[in-house]
């Protein structure tokens, strides 16, 4: 009994120590297995170094196919650790079986006793030895390789992100704060939906559980709100409480939706529901728009006028009709005023009815002897007459402008208000244009309209192709005849901002001559200087 208990403990050594060399294979197993991942974790170094590289010259295409191929070689190479472990798993158990018989290895696996227990504590004790030997040289291995590999990484931060080591969070810390940052979300709204709230509805203080809404702020109120109606465009009602359920201010703010949000101490002051009009279509039209002659004045302005709109409204409920004006039409107006040079001492002379031949020429002599700029106002036939001298007029500086095309000679003479309105607009624009046909370019916007008529269905007619027209403050009567010395006096009788009427054209202007040759040596030693009508006109209008 003796012997074979002997035996059985010399069995149990060689067995023994087959086991531990089984161990140091596994343990071998794990330090090449370790060794393998270092080896993959430094090709997958390299590789984001490739990949950075490859990126900042351009070269993104072969990326993903070499992630993809070290990706797939991890798998494969877990894979092969798996059938690895599980074939030394499986030669140690059969070893195990073939060695000692099935009886045996249970009967090993359930001996007790002392000598049981002493080579149970020795297998431990010598297991531990030899994990603790193992675990050893492969942490100093794992500790080089793993120097290295962080000496590799810090190498190529430095190389790529300009010096320091970039330092990664790990993405399972990111994860948790964003989970902790929803949770607190969840938790927060979860308290206000459960939570009471106090509002004031009406001056009373109610608690709202549940929803809180205004339409149940209402409800708990208990008061009596009525909703407004549904009316048609001329104020039926169609339908009775089809229009707004209620009418609410919440803290300064109107509402009419019943799932307006309230909050703790929010005051609430509910009235009965506005009516609603029927829904209708629409259609626009224009206003037309008139003419108005405003103020006192030698400058006659002309603006603009604007249709209004009239809106048809057609019910869709109801089918009824209502006209509304949407806008109200801006009627084409003429200002008319003086100008206000302030303290400068400037006057405009302007001249009528030419160019003529003769009295044209001594004009602009005597204009040029005295520095002077004046405004000629002229006769579209005369400047088909008479071109060069526009001509000389213009290269003088002086300015011109049109004074109709005939003098409105089809109805008297005097007044083209007489002719309808295709009429006068073509006095004005058929004057304009003889001077276009002569100097080129568009012609002054500036008109004088004959006998120094204007009414409002002129200014109507002509707004488009005018923006002033010109009359006069000193009217010198030349044209009658009153002698070179009435005309002088009237001439020199101007005030700063003057607007001068005299004609150098229609007749025998020999007067104006002699007159105009007196008074501009007399008001230039005034200190007066002389302008054409877009420089008057640069000028503000008087008070």
């Amino acid at each position: 009994m003796a012997e074979q208990r002997r035996r059985m403990t010399y069995e149990e050594q060689r067995a023994l120590r087959e086991r531990e060399q089984l161990h140091a294979e596994r343990q071998q197993a794990r330090a090449e297995r370790a060794e393998r991942q270092q080896a993959r974790a430094d090709e997958l170094q390299r590789a984001h170094a490739e990949r950075v590289s490859r990126v900042r010259r351009g070269e993104r295409a072969d990326l993903g196919e070499r992630d993809g191929r070290v990706r797939r070689g991890e798998r494969a190479e877990r894979v092969g650790r798996s059938a690895r472990s599980a074939r030394v798993e499986h030669t140690a158990d059969r070893f195990t079986v073939d060695k000692y018989g099935s009886d045996q290895a249970s009967g090993v696996a359930r001996r007790s006793g002392r000598d049981a227990e002493g080579v149970t504590r020795a297998e431990r004790s010598n297991g531990q030895s030899a994990i603790g030997n193992d675990v050893s040289r492969g942490s100093s291995r794992g500790s080089a390789r793993g120097g290295a590999a962080r000496t590799t990484r810090d190498e190529f931060s430095r190389r790529n992100y300009g010096g320091a080591a970039v330092a990664r969070p790990p993405i399972f810390k990111i994860g948790i704060a964003i989970v902790l940052v929803v949770a607190v979300v969840l938790v927060v709204r979860l308290c206000s939906a459960i939570l009471p709230i106090n509002v004031t509805v009406n001056g009373t203080a109610y608690e709202l559980r549940g929803a809180k809404t205004v339409e149940t702020a209402i409800k708990a109120s208990g008061l009596p709100i009525n909703p407004g109606d549904l009316i048609s465009l001329n104020g039926n009602v169609l339908e009775k409480s089809a229009g707004e359920p209620f009418l609410a201010d919440v803290n300064g703010t109107e509402t009419a939706d019943p799932a307006f949000g309230l909050h703790d101490g929010d005051v609430v002051n509910v009235t009965d529901g506005n009516d609603i009009v029927e829904d209708y279509d629409a259609v626009q039209t224009g206003i037309p728009y008139g003419a108005t002659i405003t103020g006192v004045g030698a400058v006659h302005k002309f603006t603009a006028g604007e249709e209004g709109v009239l809106e048809t409204r057609t019910g869709l409920v109801s089918g009824e009709t209502l006209e509304k004006r949407i806008a109200e039409p801006v009627n084409v107006t003429c200002s008319e005023y003086n100008v206000n040079t302030g303290a400068n001492k400037v006057i405009a002379f302007t001249f009528d009815d030419g160019p003529s031949e003769e009295y044209t020429a001594e004009v602009l002599k005597i204009l040029a002897d005295n520095d002077a700029k004046a405004t000629f106002f002229v006769i579209g036939e005369n400047v088909e007459a008479y071109p060069d001298m526009l001509r000389r007029e213009a290269e003088a500086g002086h300015q011109i402008c049109t004074h109709s095309y005939d003098h409105a000679e089809p109805v008297g003479g005097t007044d083209i208000g007489l002719m309808d309105a295709a009429g006068q607009i073509d006095e004005i624009v058929h004057g304009m244009q003889t001077i276009t046909d002569v100097l080129g370019g568009e012609a002054s916007r500036v008109a004088r309209m004959p006998g120094g008529n204007l009414s409002e269905d002129m200014v109507m007619n002509l707004q488009p192709y005018v923006d002033y027209e010109i009359g006069w403050n000193i009217d010198t009567l030349d044209w009658t005849l009153p002698g070179a010395e009435a005309i002088y006096q009237e001439m020199i009788s101007a005030d700063p901002g003057d607007i001068i009427l005299c004609h150098d054209g229609g007749g025998d202007r020999s007067e104006t001559v002699e007159a105009l040759r007196r008074a501009l040596p007399y008001l230039k030693q005034k200190g007066f200087t002389f302008v054409t009508m877009d420089e008057l006109l640069e000028y503000p209008a008087s008070a």
